[in-house]
Order: C-alpha cells, then structure tokens, then sequence
C-alpha cells in the first residue's frame, strides 16, 4: 500500500486508490491478466479449505464425528469459505472477466 501511495506522490497528476485488497503487480514474469488478479481471494478460499477438512478429518474416529469442537471450527471455516467465494466472484464481475447482465 505504502509503495502505491509514494508512487503516486511521485508522479504528477496519478491518483493514489486505495483498496482492501491487493494484485500482485510487482510481479514481473507471467503473462499480464494473470498478474492483475487480486491473488489474495484465491488464496483465502484455498487455506479455509484446508482448515475446514482439516477439522472434519481430525474430528472423526472410527467414521463417527466425535469432537463437538472440531464441528464449530469447521462451521466457522466453511462460512468463512462462503465469503471468500463470494469475494472472488465479485472480484470477477468487477473487472468484466463474467458478463452478469446484457
């Protein structure tokens, strides 16, 4: 955030936009769509899938779901999970990649 802001400083006339997240644009290699995606929703969804089975399996014994503990921090995973769908969804949208309406 800091380098975009000083960047902006810098420049005459660029605007500085702030966001919640960030695309990976330091990176040099790779072809350039793949570089202005905003990585961090992909990666939220990925490490929420891990830690939901994660529980599930670590919760089981013997093919019963035995630690009650394990269920609500699975819960609490996967509604994070439906979050960061969404986020990447409406990450999509907003760039034009998904027309939703014509």
């Amino acid at each position: 955030m800091f380098r975009r802001y000083f960047a902006s400083r810098m420049k005459a006339g660029a605007q500085f936009k702030s966001s919640v997240t960030f695309p990976l644009d330091f990176i040099t290699c790779g072809p350039v769509w793949l570089r202005r995606w905003e990585w961090e929703g992909f990666f939220k969804v990925f490490f929420t899938l891990v830690g939901f089975m994660g529980e599930v399996i670590t919760a089981t014994e013997g093919g019963r779901f035995v630690h009650l503990g394990n269920g609500q921090h699975a819960t609490m995973f996967f509604f994070f999970g439906i979050h960061y769908h969404v986020h990447v969804l409406l990450m999509f949208i907003v760039s034009g990649m998904v027309v939703v309406w014509e």
